[in-house]
C-alpha cells in the first residue's frame, strides 16, 4: 500500500475510535464528531508539518506550500476548539491541539560589508614669513604617479589656500614681494623637493628649496626686496622637481616705480 494510502487509513481508524470512546462518554453526535474532526485535524497539522520539515531541506516552493496548507489547518482547528468550547464540552475531551511555529524559510546570506571607503584628510600648514617657504593646505592622498606641477604663474599675493591672487606678470620696483605659485601633485610628502630659481636677464640671482609635508595643492615661492634689488629689466622664474625643471621659465618684467 502506498504512503498516502497508509496515512488515510490510519486517519479513518483514528476517526472510528474517537467516535467510539466519545459515544461511551454520553456527547451527543454533534459534539462526538466535532471533536473526532479536532483530533483528525490535529493529525493533519503534525504530519504536514513533518513533511515541511522534509521538503525544507529539498525545495523551498514545496516548504512555502506546506506552511500555507499548516496555516489552513491550524485556523480550522481553532475554530473547530472555539465551536466546541462555545458548545460545553470539556477541554480535557478535546485534547487541545496547539497551533506550532511556523517553518522558516531559508534566508539569502547578508551581503558582506565592503568596510569603510578610503577617505582622504586634510591638512593646513600655516604660512610662513620666511622667503621660499610655501605653505599650502593640502591633502595626505596616495600618491599615484611621478610629482607634478602646473598651472605655473606669477603674482603679488596668495589666497588663504595658498593659491595665485592678482596674477601678473609686470611688477613695479617698489613692490614688496614677487610671487611664483603652482599647483602641486603626487609629491612625495617629506621626501619631494621643490626648487624655485629666479634669474635677471638669463642671469641667476637667487634661489630657494622647498621639502612640502603634503602631496597635493598650491604651492608658492616668493623674491623679497630684503633678498633682492628689484631692478627693473626682464626677469624669469623656473621650478625644478628633486633637481630636474618642470616646464620653461615663467618670464615677468619689473618696471620703474618713478
Amino acid at each position: 500500500m502506498s504512503e498516502r494510502g497508509q496515512h488515510r487509513v490510519r486517519i479513518f481508524t483514528l476517526f472510528l475510535v474517537f467516535l467510539m470512546v466519545a459515544a461511551c462518554s454520553g456527547q451527543s453526535e454533534t459534539e462526538q464528531t466535532l471533536v473526532a474532526e479536532n483530533q483528525v485535524l490535529g493529525t493533519q497539522i503534525a504530519d504536514v508539518r513533518a513533511t515541511a520539515t522534509v521538503e525544507a531541506d529539498r525545495v523551498l516552493i514545496t516548504l512555502e506550500h506546506a506552511q500555507t496548507e499548516a496555516r489552513h489547518v491550524d485556523d480550522q482547528n481553532v475554530n473547530l476548539v472555539a465551536t466546541l468550547v462555545a458548545r460545553g464540552t470539556s477541554t480535557e475531551t478535546i485534547g487541545g491541539i496547539t497551533p506550532g511555529a511556523v517553518i522558516a524559510l531559508p534566508t539569502q546570506p547578508a551581503a558582506q560589508d565592503p568596510g569603510p571607503a578610503v577617505t582622504q584628510e586634510a591638512l593646513v600648514q600655516d604660512a610662513s614669513p620666511v622667503a621660499g617657504a610655501a605653505p599650502t593646505a593640502a591633502a595626505t592622498a596616495t600618491v599615484v604617479g611621478p610629482p607634478v606641477l602646473s598651472n605655473i604663474v606669477t603674482a603679488s599675493s596668495v589666497d588663504n589656500n595658498d593659491c595665485a591672487l592678482d596674477v601678473t606678470s609686470t611688477f613695479p620696483s617698489n613692490t614688496e614681494r614677487i610671487y611664483v605659485v603652482a599647483v602641486a601633485a603626487n609629491l612625495q610628502p617629506g621626501s619631494t623637493v621643490v626648487t624655485s630659481r629666479w634669474q635677471q636677464e638669463g642671469a641667476e640671482v637667487i634661489s630657494y628649496d622647498f621639502t612640502p609635508d603634503f602631496s597635493e595643492g598650491c604651492l608658492w615661492f616668493f623674491m623679497d626686496q630684503s633678498d633682492v634689488t628689484f631692478t627693473p629689466g626682464n626677469w624669469s622664474v623656473s621650478l625644478e622637481i628633486n633637481g630636474g625643471p618642470v616646464g620653461a621659465p615663467v618670464p615677468f618684467t619689473i618696471v620703474d616705480a618713478g
